[in-house]
């Protein structure tokens, strides 16, 4: 049974007799038979709703107010909570969220819900993470020893090398390039990934765990996407320096600032360095400075899901094959960021 407050009762007779719409007016007559203590059986014989209906009637009015009743919608179709209530709901729940506290979305609706203090409709729920942008995506993965001061020293540093690259290359005739290096294995090796089908039932690919691989050296320009690579049977400071020499020779006409992570043969005794390459070493454990992780990514994505290979050749053609179907607008797409001094 609804409280009668004076005030409120004035409001609602009120409403009634303003309301043009007549379905409007006979909910608005709802709260106010309910007011003056009529039964609920009374009520449903003259206004011809259910009692379940009037229940319902009643929560709306209790949650929202006399708007609801009155036509008067609140921020958007069928919604529960104002924007200003969403947003109050939410605020400790978003800072989780981005936490990755969340993998079901089960468990945000129990936290709003206890901030609320009462159950929330499925419906009402999903509704209000539509319109907050709610969803479900895979996060970044960073080390937990990452410092990110170490980041903003190492992209104040790379600017300070790179510009000594800008300053120096005219002076050889040559053009001053960044360039981001890295290397990754790729074999026979096969494991079930995600795909697109129609219907239900889940399709059957080939899987294989024969432990072959080879291992590819690659280099991307960001600002135009240009990817080279080579392939070796070891990652070594032997296999590196032939590469550096290829990537030399690639580039001949340009002043190289290669940035990579700090691999042993990155930094050997044995390294042998051309003339027209500089390198800077990383940080540690901020894989995500590097954006040719994102290039083997799109590579494995592009042409290694769900397939196997006869042999080691068969990967390596296949490897070629993909890297010539990504186009540099992809390449430079995934790789340019904004805080790069190009």
């Amino acid at each position: 049974m609804i409280e009668y407050r004076e005030k409120a009762y004035g409001e609602i007779t009120r409403a009634v007799k303003n309301q043009p719409k007549r379905g409007i007016a006979r909910k608005i007559m709802v709260i106010k038979m309910l007011m003056e203590k009529q039964e609920h059986e009374e009520i449903s014989k003259m206004t011809g709703y259910n009692e379940k209906y009037i229940y319902e009637i009643v929560g709306e009015y209790e949650r929202i107010g006399k708007e609801v009743l009155c036509d008067k919608r609140v921020g958007g179709n069928h919604r529960s909570f104002s924007k200003a209530k969403e947003e109050e709901l939410l605020e400790g729940i978003k800072e989780e969220a981005q936490k990755g506290k969340f993998p079901r979305a089960k468990e945000i609706k129990k936290k709003i819900e206890a901030v609320a203090g009462r159950e929330i409709p499925s419906s009402t729920f999903y509704e209000m993470m539509k319109r907050q942008k709610g969803g479900k995506v895979k996060p970044r993965g960073a080390n937990p020893k990452r410092a990110d001061k170490k980041n903003e020293n190492a992209k104040w540093e790379i600017e300070v090398e790179y510009r000594k690259i800008r300053l120096a290359a005219p002076l050889l005739g040559l053009r001053p390039v960044l360039l981001f290096g890295d290397e990754a294995s790729f074999g026979r090796i096969s494991f079930p990934e995600y795909c697109w089908i129609f219907g239900d039932e889940r399709p059957v690919v080939p899987a294989v765990r024969v432990r072959e691989y080879r291992y590819f050296f690659g280099s991307v320009e960001p600002l135009t996407g240009e990817f080279f690579y080579d392939v070796y049977t070891k990652a070594n400071t032997e296999s590196y320096n032939d590469y550096l020499a290829k990537l030399s020779l690639k580039f001949n006409d340009c002043f190289l600032l290669l940035i990579g992570d700090g691999a042993s043969y990155h930094t050997s005794k044995d390294l042998i360095l051309p003339e027209n390459i500089r390198f800077y070493q990383l940080p540690a454990a901020t894989p995500e400075m590097n954006p040719t992780e994102q290039c083997w990514r799109e590579i494995r994505t592009a042409g290694f899901k769900n397939q196997i290979f006869a042999s080691l050749n068969a990967v390596i053609s296949n490897f070629s094959d993909t890297v010539a179907n990504i186009s540099n607008e992809i390449f430079r797409s995934i790789t340019l960021r904004a805080w790069l001094p190009v």
